[in-house]
């Protein structure tokens, strides 16, 4: 574990072996990453200080794959972060169709995919993005979106939003608050 100062405040970085074990991994592009660091502060909060895995925990100079996607095929719980240009990166598409692939069966209870809409879209639901490959929106139209788009996204209402999907990440662990 490293700490650096960042101002009057103290960041700690904690990078994971790829043999660590966690519950639930995060997949989301760069231009959400903030987002990103706000919902794995919650879901740490009620779910353990090692529950979540996400890209910056890679080790540096390390493959960024090979780890993600180890850890992926361990989680009980892959949440994916659904944003504006999440389908124009070519790494997000491999997540996403990796974590579909770990979870064939969104029917199943011991194991979830659970898309999250992030931000606000320009298209009505994500799997109009015209850059969601014709396979992918097939997996999105088996797996609802949360919040449901219509209604906006989890940043609108964050503390209410999170709650919720604290509930569904608990729902799958059996475990938490």
């Amino acid at each position: 574990m490293v700490t650096r100062p960042t101002g009057n405040v103290m960041r700690v970085n904690t990078y994971a072996e790829l043999t660590d074990r966690f519950d639930i991994i995060l997949s989301y592009r760069t231009e959400v990453k903030q987002e990103m660091l706000q919902i794995t502060e919650v879901l740490k909060r009620n779910f353990g200080p090692r529950c979540v895995v996400h890209g910056l925990m890679c080790k540096p100079g390390q493959p960024w794959d090979s780890g993600y996607f180890e850890w992926l095929s361990h989680a009980k719980v892959i949440i994916v972060l659904l944003s504006e240009n999440y389908f124009k990166s070519n790494a997000c598409k491999r997540e996403f169709k990796q974590a579909c692939n770990c979870v064939p069966d969104p029917r199943v209870l011991d194991k979830s995919v659970i898309p999250i809409v992030v931000s606000e879209l320009s298209f009505k639901y994500p799997n109009a993005d015209p850059n969601c490959p014709a396979d992918l929106k097939a997996e999105l139209n088996q797996r609802n979106c949360f919040p449901d788009p219509s209604q906006g996204h989890l940043m609108c209402d964050f503390d209410n939003n999170m709650a919720a999907v604290v509930g569904l990440v608990q729902s799958v662990l059996g475990h938490g608050p």
